[in-house]
């Protein structure tokens, strides 16, 4: 197993975001709208930061049975 990266190391990529909106000019918020939110979930470090934090915290399991991953309350 690699060695674990900081939060600092994770967290790294984020500070070359480009200027982007999270709110468009003249509309009210909405996530699916967010610049933010789209560049954030093109990102392989943020994905893998998601992935990494439900997996830590049990939210998720793996089924050695059927070779998936599913929510813990599933």
């Amino acid at each position: 197993m690699g060695k674990r990266k900081s939060y600092r190391e994770l967290y790294g990529f984020i500070r070359k975001m480009p200027p982007l909106y999270n709110t468009l000019p003249n509309e009210q918020f909405d996530i699916m709208k967010s610049e933010v939110a789209q560049w954030l979930i093109k990102q392989p470090d943020a994905i893998q930061i998601i992935l990494s934090g439900a997996t830590a915290s049990g939210h998720i399991v793996y089924d050695s049975h059927t070779g998936k991953w599913k929510g813990v309350d599933v």
